[in-house]
């Protein structure tokens, strides 16, 4: 059972928060909050694209452990990443 999730989508966020008694967060707003939960030890990053970029920079800035499910955020700003 997570203890949050994070999707992009806010509509879909506001079904979940309906059903779910843990912590939904929504945007990339959400995205970048949840990288950065202090009971958190490791963030996967499991998005499609780029826009995972901004929440490992963050998760890595909380000194998290990264979990990298996609090669785009590599690709794009692997210079940054590494």
């Amino acid at each position: 059972k997570p203890e949050a999730v994070a999707v992009m989508n806010s509509e879909k966020a506001d079904e979940l928060k309906k059903d779910a008694d843990i912590n939904i967060y929504s945007g990339i707003e959400g995205l970048i909050e949840i990288a950065k939960l202090n009971n958190a030890d490791t963030v996967v990053n499991a998005l499609v694209g780029s826009i995972g970029v901004l929440p490992t920079i963050e998760a890595i800035k909380n000194k998290k452990d990264i979990a990298l499910a996609n090669k785009e955020t590599l690709v794009t700003a692997g210079s940054i990443i590494m």
